[in-house]
């Protein structure tokens, strides 16, 4: 299997035990081998990875915050808050909207990151400006969480 997203949604199949056995292990070294893949389509196409926006950014980020949330939750892999917020750093840069939520929550309660209301705002907006709704987030958009 070579194609990104096959390789994805075997992964996530494999997760989830959807139609096969159920095998977290092997979910996350093909999520890891999907993100790679989507790398090398994405410095092929574009010569950057940070060209958000095209189908193969969309498919990096979405294996990478799939990663992410494997370390954070301890599927496949031990918990690991780090690795964890690292790849949710990285699918977030790339414009994944659950990675930018999950940051700016992360952000907000201080959840494996130091507690910073602006870099919460920052990731709320992003997300918010690509269609996520939030209820009773409107103090994201006060000028004093503006970052400078």
């Amino acid at each position: 299997m070579r194609h990104p997203v096959g390789l994805f949604l075997y992964a996530m199949s494999l997760r989830h035990g959807w139609g096969v056995r159920r095998n977290e292990r092997a979910a996350v070294v093909l999520l890891q081998r999907a993100a790679e893949r989507a790398v090398r389509d994405l410095m092929a196409r574009t010569g950057s990875i940070g060209a958000s926006g095209t189908a193969a950014s969309h498919e990096l980020g979405l294996a990478i915050y799939e990663l992410a949330m494997s370390f954070r939750q301890g599927w496949g892999v031990a918990k690991d808050k780090a690795s964890a917020m690292y790849y949710l750093q990285i699918a977030a840069q790339l414009g994944d909207v659950d990675a930018q939520m999950a940051l700016g929550e992360a952000y907000l309660a201080g959840k494996g990151v130091r507690r910073d209301k602006r870099l919460a705002a920052k990731w709320f907006r992003s997300a918010e400006r690509q269609g996520a709704r939030m209820v009773s987030q409107q103090w994201i958009w006060k000028e004093k969480y503006d970052l400078v």
